[in-house]
């Protein structure tokens, strides 16, 4: 089974920046909206745009969230959970604009690393130490073969904004994960 850990999306603690794309045109100032280090994490909500086929791997999608170097600080990484949720009205409004063969999957921050997250954003913010959080999905795929292309795009859902805003276009990142063919993806365990 090939594990497929791939950068999607990353907030620094000034704004929102990405890695493999732009955000969408308008929703851009949407975004700027968004500040990581004081939205409500109980509001935050990842969605990202999948083919039909595709799922996953748990359920879940990790947030690694590093804090910056200060002086006599050490360098520090927090793992947050964020679980699957179901589709809500908001997620439900973002499937309407789908192409056909596509699906929403939306996450939001495990209870659990709530606290976490809290401390993570204290730290940043009491030594002014700036950092960055990122999103890592490993997708699997629900039948005998995958998509031939993995196309998907991620938006992001909080307090500050009322519909999910596009962080990333749509984008076949299938090359990018050094993927020549569908069954490469692992099958999704049921």
């Amino acid at each position: 089974m090939i594990k497929i850990g791939t950068l999607l999306a990353a907030l620094t603690v000034l704004g929102v920046a990405g890695c493999i794309g732009t955000p969408f045109g308008m929703d851009a100032a949407r975004l700027a909206k968004v500040d990581p280090l004081t939205t409500d994490p109980g509001a935050l909500r990842f969605a990202i745009d999948l083919p039909d086929s595709l799922q996953t791997v748990g359920g879940k999608i990790l947030i690694t969230g590093k804090l910056g170097t200060a002086p006599g600080l050490a360098d520090e990484s927090y793992h947050l959970a964020f679980v699957q949720i179901p589709n809500g009205p908001a997620e439900r409004r973002l499937e309407q604009e789908l192409e056909p063969g596509h699906h929403i999957l939306a996450f939001r921050i495990a209870p659990a690393d709530l606290a976490d997250f809290q401390e993570f954003r204290g730290k940043a913010l009491a030594a002014e130490r700036g950092g960055s959080i990122s999103v890592q999905a490993e997708p699997c795929r629900i039948g005998a073969q995958g998509p031939d292309k993995l196309p998907m795009a991620v938006y992001l859902l909080a307090a500050e904004i009322t519909d999910y805003a596009g962080m990333f276009k749509k984008r076949d990142i299938m090359g990018k994960l050094g993927l020549n063919e569908p069954g490469e993806i692992a099958r999704c365990e049921l």
